[in-house]
């Protein structure tokens, strides 16, 4: 936990400095905000106030069905309960609000934890791993949210860095999802439009 906290306030600084923006900083901010989200849960989980488990699996079964809702509506044009996107941008449940990919990222990272920690069979936890982070990166690309994509796969690296158990699995779900997003790029004009300037942060 402290390194995550280290993670998004050195995150954060990097961002300030790459343009003195009031949008900028204020997508530090709740970079900070999110880190202080996580020490909140660990003592609730701590003084056994909210079940870890169950609140992994909630984020598993929220974040998958929304980046699976995402992937319907870019293929079929309408989402699972028949919303279409507004101004060509995927929003799946949400509607009118552009704000998916935020919320897969927000919550993916519990999801991935919930399999780790909780999948017994070896075979079975890296295939689930490799599928959700594939999943939801997708779903966050699709939804064409440029920080959230960013602070994906920010974390994704940090795990590659960090997380022995988990460089295997996650460079196989990063090729794979380069290689989708890349042929996506390729054949949509508005995604290439929306991540022309993705290195910007904008």
């Amino acid at each position: 936990l402290p390194f995550i906290f280290f993670a998004c306030l050195i995150l954060s600084t990097f961002i300030q400095y790459q343009e003195l923006g009031l949008k900028i900083i204020l997508k530090s901010i709740f970079l900070i905000r999110f880190a202080f989200l996580i020490f909140v849960i660990k003592i609730l989980t701590t003084n056994k106030i909210i079940d870890l488990k169950k609140f992994f699996l909630v984020s598993l079964f929220c974040t998958g069905f929304v980046s699976f809702d995402n992937i319907f509506q870019y293929i079929f044009g309408y989402d699972v309960l028949g919303i279409k996107p507004r101004d060509e941008r995927i929003s799946g449940i949400f509607g009118e609000e552009a704000i998916s990919g935020g919320y897969i990222r927000l919550l993916s990272l519990f999801s991935i934890f919930y399999i780790y920690i909780f999948f017994k069979n070896k075979k079975l936890k890296y295939f689930l791993l490799f599928l959700i982070i594939l999943l939801h990166g997708i779903g966050i690309f699709l939804s064409s949210n440029r920080m959230p994509m960013f602070l994906f796969l920010f974390s994704s690296m940090l795990i590659l860095i960090f997380v022995k158990n988990f460089r295997i699995v996650t460079s196989c779900a990063l090729i794979a999802f380069i290689t989708i997003a890349f042929n996506l790029l390729n054949n949509d004009d508005y995604l290439q439009y929306r991540y022309r300037d993705f290195i910007e942060l904008k």
